[in-house]
């Protein structure tokens, strides 16, 4: 019984007749040691797409956050124009409850 456990135990060697040498993806490659122990190694194109990938995920981050700032400046642009409208509008109404005349002739018409 203790054999079989030591068996267990120990890491699949490949027999020098049936390694693979890429994997079924294709996205690494395979070593192996003189003892046989298989080792990946990713392939050059495999890296590449991992890059390309990470990189093109960034690109679309930034991309989305350009698109929130700009939403964001466009809706604030519109809250300081109203502001702006209301104080004037505010400014004119108490420039006008000042001259009690131009209303008698606003009146008129």
């Amino acid at each position: 019984k203790e054999e079989e456990e030591k068996e267990e135990k120990k890491p699949y060697l490949w027999p020098e007749h049936n390694r693979p040498k890429v994997s079924k993806d294709g996205k690494f490659r395979y070593l192996y040691s003189s003892e046989g122990k298989q080792y990946a190694v990713a392939t050059p194109q495999h890296l590449a797409n991992e890059t390309n990938r990470h990189e093109k995920a960034q690109q679309d981050n930034q991309q989305k956050l350009d698109i929130i700032q700009h939403e964001l400046q466009k809706e604030m642009d519109a809250k300081l124009q109203q502001e702006h409208s209301r104080l004037k509008h505010e400014n004119e109404m108490k420039f006008n409850a000042s001259k009690p005349e131009k209303d008698e002739q606003i009146a008129r018409l």
